[in-house]
């Protein structure tokens, strides 16, 4: 994907899989010459258009899996303590969960 550009081989080794999940994404499109310019600073319309490409995708549930982690609506993130992430599964509406589950099977014993 990258390779596409014409100074592709100017991008750092460690932002290369996130230049190209970005442009794959369609967040980077390049300048009128071919390239991303990787080592040159983004211009506030660059950036507000970048945000604003993030933002619509994410707004229309057309991002990639990657772009949020891989969550979809039928899973909270809770991050403890700024390093722990867990992920736990929302039950559908009426549905018991094994919270409640255990909860119940306390109060009744």
């Amino acid at each position: 994907m990258l390779a596409q550009y014409a100074d592709a081989d100017s991008i750092q080794a460690y932002a290369r899989e996130a230049m190209a999940w970005a442009v794959t994404a369609g967040l980077f499109q390049g300048d009128p010459d071919n390239n991303l310019n990787p080592r040159v600073n983004a211009t506030r319309a660059e950036v507000a258009t970048l945000i604003m490409r993030f933002a619509e995708m994410t707004a229309a549930e057309e991002a990639p899996e990657d772009a949020i982690g891989g969550a979809d609506e039928a899973t909270d993130v809770t991050v403890t303590d700024g390093e722990e992430t867990t992920e736990t599964e929302t039950p559908a509406e009426g549905e018991a969960t094994d919270e409640t589950t255990d909860e119940t099977a306390s109060a009744e014993a």
